[in-house]
């Protein structure tokens, strides 16, 4: 259920700017390099120009060696996230498909 007025872009008195899922994503990983250093992404075409549907659009390319390519591997990434945030780093895992998790034990 939408708050009060979300649906015509106004909620709780401030005017609110629409835009998709994708953006909103974006927007969100992108704020998330800029303010930390230790915030990095990897993931299958992770760093392809449109990686991820759009959402990784553009990030490579302003966020030089923080957004990686990786094998897919998704036990390996989860792994590798798993250290890194052990260790103090800020991991962005993209899993391309959820499939994977299905029937691991």
């Amino acid at each position: 259920m939408l708050p009060f007025g979300a649906a015509s872009g106004y909620v709780f008195g401030l005017s609110m700017e629409k835009i998709t899922f994708v953006e909103a994503i974006r927007n969100a990983l992108r704020e998330n390099l800029r303010d930390c250093s230790n915030t990095f992404i990897i993931g299958l075409g992770a760093d392809y120009p449109n990686g991820a549907d759009g959402t990784h659009q553009g990030l490579a390319a302003s966020y030089p060696g923080r957004v990686l390519d990786t094998p897919m591997s998704e036990s390996a990434l989860t792994g590798l996230a798993v250290g890194a945030a052990a260790a103090g780093l800020r991991p962005i895992v993209h899993h391309g498909r959820v499939e994977f998790a299905i029937g691991q034990q």
